[in-house]
């Protein structure tokens, strides 16, 4: 019997990889490193509680397989993009406030355009690897195709939140993607799924297609041509 080979969904070589469902420097500014004596703790819409002893441990990849050149060379732009942004953020709080904008290029002084896209880009990866986890009916191939040409994906959009530190302390979240359907087709019309690191919150949104009626106040995306960022309460 042979065995079934996962492919890529990012370019379809063989998956030899696997992404991180938090961004291991994510994980790591919060927490700082985990080991035996002092593990960090996971909870999963299955199990909570499970102890992880290392970042590199493979319950916090997912398991949706991609290769390693897409997982090291390919996203790598994005995945520092994102590294510095999530930095900067963190490191400006507690002073960010609701309804506050945030001028990307303060944070990124050279090629704003560029590092904002490939933010985009590293959400891009996120929501596709989420789509591949779930088995989501939500065709991967603009997902992709945004990757691989270092282009903005027309449908995803992302809104920045802070979330005020809770009692039970740091926060790192990233969850399933929640879908809303149409009534008709059952074609999914709009979904979601939220990244959080520590007080920010990322809602990463994908809209089928946008027309006059759809509200896009408080996202952001690259074709909108803006360095700011709006910092919104979670709804």
């Amino acid at each position: 019997m042979s065995n079934h080979i996962q492919k890529c969904w990012i370019c379809g070589n063989d998956a030899d990889s696997g992404e991180h469902v938090i961004k291991k420097s994510d994980i790591k500014y919060v927490f700082g490193e985990a080991n035996q004596e002092h593990p960090l703790r996971l909870h999963t819409s299955a199990k909570r509680n499970i102890p992880i002893a290392s970042l590199r441990s493979k319950r916090l990849h997912s398991p949706a397989k991609i290769c390693t050149d897409c997982n090291n060379s390919r996203t790598q732009a994005s995945d520092r993009a994102w590294e510095g942004l999530s930095k900067e953020l963190q490191d400006r709080l507690p002073t960010i406030a609701l309804g506050q904008s945030i001028r990307t290029n303060s944070i990124f002084k050279y090629n704003t355009k560029l590092r904002m896209l490939n933010v985009h880009l590293f959400f891009v990866k996120l929501f596709g690897c989420a789509i591949s986890e779930d088995d989501c009916d939500i065709d991967l191939t603009h997902f992709a195709n945004a990757i691989t040409r270092t282009k903005p994906q027309s449908q995803i959009y992302l809104k920045l939140c802070r979330i005020p530190t809770i009692e039970t302390g740091p926060l790192l979240l990233r969850t399933e993607i929640h879908a809303i359907r149409d009534n008709v087709n059952q074609r999914i019309e709009c979904a979601t799924l939220l990244y959080q690191v520590g007080e920010i919150r990322i809602q990463v949104f994908y809209i089928h297609s946008v027309d006059k009626s759809t509200d896009l106040s408080n996202l952001w995306h690259p074709r909108m041509n803006t360095s700011r960022l709006r910092v919104s309460s979670f709804q």
